[in-house]
């Protein structure tokens, strides 16, 4: 996730769901890599979750995140993602 340090809340508003998806992935890795549990276990099985279902566990993230602000990081790549939910089909 080397490029996404200098990504702004700005941009990208056109990701689609194999782009979110990725993103996902790869916010769940680094997360069980570091040892959060929590957010890691927001995204098990993402890859196959409905739409409803993966746009639930992304609020429901940033909605442990807001009252556990410990991981700044990932609250702002999972708003990423939350900003991207209405394209996915």
């Amino acid at each position: 996730m080397s490029g996404e340090r200098t990504e702004t809340l700005r941009f990208p508003t056109n990701l689609d769901r194999e782009h979110m998806l990725v993103r996902l992935g790869a916010i769940r890795e680094s997360a069980r890599t570091a040892g959060i549990d929590e957010i890691s276990g927001f995204f098990e099985g993402v890859e196959n979750m409905s739409i409803g279902r993966l746009a639930v566990s992304v609020i429901s993230a940033l909605e442990w995140l807001e009252a556990n602000p410990t991981y700044p990081a990932y609250a702002k790549k999972l708003s990423i993602v939350a900003m991207n939910l209405k394209n996915l089909k």
